[in-house]
């Protein structure tokens, strides 16, 4: 038997493991398995298959296809790896996966006509997380509701309507009897229906059901590592809250559902740790065939030692400087490839989309970095001011909770002509020329001719420029967008989900900067004076 302690323990844990997420407007890639980095990635992969369902490699039907297409060595193959991969694809075998009370409950309860559990119990839980976050100051003042989970029991408590929704007459009082404090929750559920679980198998559990708030755990991993706060471990209370609330509703509402749920929760702790032995095992032939289709894929890659010294001995006419960024690639290609038609040499780089220039646009409602998440933004630009339409003054008059619907009555209209159309959406605002062109300073005032020049040589040494051509381009990326609340992943992660159009416009105009130049000279950076720097814009949604 686990002891309490030890279960708090464990969930903490795997509140801990949770990758964050940051905010759309400083968007970051983040691995979600970042924190098992020291960990084998098959036994990884394993755990993680089993626990939310979540792959690492690829099915065997892609490997078996790339396999007939000839897209893997065949020196890099066995008799044994094709045999094996065969079987798998025409058994097409279910790998096991753990599920939560909410799922067996949704299996074994005939709620015809009515919402699944699982469902009503994610979308209840991602609405107060919405609340919770949107509207942070209202709850986490001192009192007894400055808890997420304090925050959630509170709503739960009070709503009639979950009750009336679900067409349960006793979730109410569930509801009330629950433990104010979320560590003493976990002692309740340990002693009703955890007594027998291992230790593994209570990892598995809590890492399935914060899997099914996985978003919302990541935003709020997010604000833990910021404020020393335990939210993600509150947000995995509130889901093992849930699942006791069943748990009792089953015990005492229906008594055929609650034995199958006795029976199948003991038997998925009596063999969790097996089941994912098993996925490991079955995932062994996958991985091997991973490893040959990715040398397969490098072998692929055509690289000449003497084209390289050539290209590094002689001055391209046209330089061009692209974000490190995939859908960038091609772009470079095609670029060489048009040069190499024309007889214009031309050479590309790859180098962050911010271009070594941490910086901000100030706006009179707060500053927007240009930078990557990780930076701080050291120089800043001002945007103008811009005179506010009827309608945006209207829009700013109607966004609030309360008035959301008479706002958008009263709107509507305004926009017909847009949804009839089609109008695409815009490039932010702090693309235009007139905030590239405008003053660059620093939070302590206008920024030092010398601070520049120090900001344009350490730019120019990390895009490794020796010489110069006479086309210098630098490329950032954005894209056009018409109501995407994904935005800025599609935008430049280098630029915090901004544009790089206004760090390549920026950098441009100082690097044509005449008085720049000369003090770069005094540096040992030599621009020739024929060489002129231009920016560029990539356009990622379009092409």
């Amino acid at each position: 038997m686990i002891t309490v302690s030890r279960f708090v323990s464990i969930a903490e844990q795997v509140s801990q493991s949770i990758a964050p997420q940051w905010p759309l407007s400083q968007w970051i890639a983040v691995n979600p398995f970042w924190h098992y980095r020291q960990q084998p990635v098959s036994g990884v992969a394993a755990h993680w298959r089993y626990c939310a369902g979540s792959r690492l490699l690829m099915s065997p039907d892609f490997y078996w296809q790339q396999w007939q297409q000839n897209q893997i060595a065949p020196e890099l193959v066995t008799e044994d790896m094709v045999r094996e991969l065969e079987q798998r694809t025409q058994s097409r075998e279910l790998l096991p996966q753990w599920r939560n009370l909410s799922q067996w409950v949704d299996k074994y309860q005939q709620r015809r006509r009515k919402m699944r559990w699982n469902d009503e119990v994610v979308l209840q839980i991602s609405q107060t997380c919405g609340l919770f976050m949107q509207f942070p100051t209202r709850f986490q003042q001192a009192g007894k509701d400055s808890s997420l989970y304090q925050h959630w029991l509170t709503i739960s408590r009070a709503d009639r309507g979950i009750e009336t929704l679900m067409d349960e007459a006793d979730l109410n009082d569930l509801f009330a009897e629950l433990p104010d404090d979320p560590h003493e929750l976990i002692s309740v559920c340990q002693a009703s229906f955890l007594t027998d679980a291992s230790d593994y198998a209570l990892r598995c559990y809590c890492q399935a059901l914060i899997s099914d708030l996985w978003g919302w755990a990541a935003a709020m991993a997010y604000q833990d590592a910021r404020q020393q706060s335990q939210w993600v471990f509150e947000l995995l209370c509130i889901r093992l809250a849930w699942e006791y609330i069943l748990w009792q509703l089953a015990e005492r509402t229906n008594t055929a559902v609650y034995q199958q749920l006795q029976q199948a929760l003991a038997t998925q702790i009596e063999n969790c740790e097996g089941q994912v032995s098993h996925i490991e095992e079955y995932n062994d032939v996958l991985w091997q065939w991973q490893t040959a289709y990715e040398r397969s894929q490098l072998k692929t890659l055509k690289f000449s030692p003497e084209n390289s010294d050539k290209a590094a001995n002689e001055t391209s006419v046209v330089q061009a400087v692209f974000c490190i960024d995939v859908r960038s690639e091609r772009y470079r290609r095609a670029l060489e490839q048009a040069g190499e038609r024309l007889g214009v040499s031309t050479q590309s780089k790859g180098f962050a989309g911010f271009f070594g220039v941490p910086l901000a646009v100030q706006m009179k409602e707060q500053d927007v970095p240009h930078a990557p998440g990780l930076l701080q933004p050291a120089y800043y630009v001002k945007a103008p001011e811009r005179k506010h339409s009827v309608m945006s003054l209207l829009s700013n008059l109607f966004n609030t909770p309360v008035s959301m619907f008479s706002g958008v009555e009263a709107l509507g209209l305004g926009k017909l002509k847009e949804l009839l159309t089609g109008a695409p959406g815009k490039l932010a605002t702090a693309d235009d020329t007139a905030v590239s062109g405008s003053a660059i300073f620093q939070a302590d005032g206008q920024a030092s001719v010398e601070s520049l020049v120090s900001l344009c040589e350490q730019a120019l040494a990390g895009m490794q420029f020796d010489s110069f051509g006479k086309y210098v381009v630098l490329v950032g990326h954005g894209s056009h967008h018409s109501n995407n609340a994904q935005r800025a992943g599609l935008n430049c992660g280098a630029c915090g989900g901004q544009s790089g159009a206004l760090s390549a416009r920026v950098l441009t105009r100082l690097l044509n900067d005449g008085e720049i130049r000369k003090h770069l000279v005094d540096r040992g950076v030599q621009i020739p004076a024929d060489t002129r720097f231009y920016s560029a814009l990539h356009e990622t949604v379009t092409d």
